[in-house]
């Protein structure tokens, strides 16, 4: 298989990837109501949960972030990010919410996504050092980031529970 070939469908992987978190997360989480198909898929940040109504704006272009990077043949970094958007965003939602009007929702998606961002940077220069991401350096890096992503979940439940 070419190089851009595989490039082609890392990356419509990753946007069939970003199209399913879309409609798992309207699904989840548009708030009650009578709404048309189209006003369901593509209504506004008011009939959102905060977090996901929050990161609107940004969804599509951390999508379209990722996507180009695999097409420019670095998709192990736009698969990073796209689990760092996923993770990030079922996380952030029931874990970030405090009994007042602050949510920490937005917290633990940014944090995930540059965690990601890093990662997938890094597992780039892993592949390209080494030609394959089954060295130990991967290894580590792959431990550090849960260790990172525990560490935020971790952080806002403390944060969270003092409310």
């Amino acid at each position: 298989m070419t190089s851009i070939k595989k490039n082609v469908l890392a990356a419509t992987a990753i946007l069939l990837g970003y199209v399913a978190l879309y409609l798992l997360a309207r699904l989840l989480y548009t708030e009650p109501g009578n709404y048309t198909l189209h006003q369901w898929l593509w209504g506004g940040w008011q009939q959102l949960d905060y977090l996901f109504g929050w990161m609107l704006d940004w969804f599509w272009k951390i999508a379209a972030i990722s996507v180009i990077s695999a097409v420019t043949g670095r998709y192990r970094c736009g698969a990073w990010l796209w689990f760092g958007c996923t993770a990030g965003l079922l996380l952030g939602e029931p874990l970030g919410e405090t009994s007042t009007y602050l949510h920490y929702g937005w917290w633990i998606w940014v944090t995930f996504m540059l965690i990601s961002l890093v990662a997938g940077i890094l597992t780039e220069r892993v592949f390209k050092k080494h030609g394959t991401c089954r060295h130990k350096s991967f290894l580590v890096l792959v431990t550090a980031a849960v260790i990172a992503y525990g560490w935020v979940i971790l952080d806002t439940l403390m944060i969270v529970r003092s409310y």
